[in-house]
């Protein structure tokens, strides 16, 4: 299909952009760049057309999936390791319901408590660069991954500064973060960022 591994290389480059792209827009054209670079390869672009973009490209592309709210979960990972835990304590297919139960209740009693301690942590332990006054109102009630994103938005901001249409608001659409624009703004003003800003889950 390639004639050496510097083509396919260059083919996993190309193809790795068209599924980050994120938007339309720059989805299609490097989609067609691809095209036109790796049009000569017999079966490939149709291959990829026909399997992937016509029917899955909202499923994967950042351009259809970051308009839904996702909270960064963007693969099934999560959810094939779940199933994987508890096959792998079921033992065989013969397992009666109340074995059933009593590994499903501990391994959802296991997780439970790793939540908890999650938060527990984010109440008690607040980093240094949250000590803000910007953060004033989110420190012990925001997880501590959810502070980090926010100031990971807070650093684009100032590619953004005030204008909605720069910041594309992603992170508002997909985790309901304040983005970089809103941002923007409680920092102009000297206001801490509402915890009304920050979505419920």
């Amino acid at each position: 299909m390639f004639r050496d591994n510097e083509g396919f290389a260059r083919f996993m480059d190309r193809w790795t952009s068209v599924m980050y792209a994120k938007s339309e827009a720059l989805f299609e054209l490097r989609m067609n760049d691809l095209r036109c670079e790796f049009g000569n390869v017999k079966g490939l672009t149709d291959y990829l057309d026909n399997t992937w973009v016509k029917t899955y490209k909202e499923k994967f592309v950042p351009a259809w999936t970051n308009r839904i709210m996702h909270f960064g979960e963007t693969t099934t990972q999560r959810v094939e390791s779940a199933h994987s835990t508890l096959k792998l304590h079921f033992g065989n297919s013969q397992t009666n319901f109340e074995t059933l139960w009593s590994v499903v209740d501990g391994i959802l009693r296991i997780q439970h408590n790793n939540i908890n301690a999650s938060f527990e942590l984010s109440l008690n332990v607040v980093q240094y660069e949250y000590f803000d006054k910007l953060y004033r109102r989110l420190r012990g009630y925001v997880s501590q991954r959810m502070l980090k994103l926010i100031r990971d938005e807070l650093e684009r901001g100032d590619d953004v500064e005030h204008d909605s249409t720069r910041c594309g608001c992603e992170i508002r659409t997909t985790h309901g973060l304040p983005c970089a624009h809103e941002l923007n703004l409680h920092k102009f003003v000297g206001s801490p960022i509402p915890f009304e800003d920050i979505h419920v889950y």
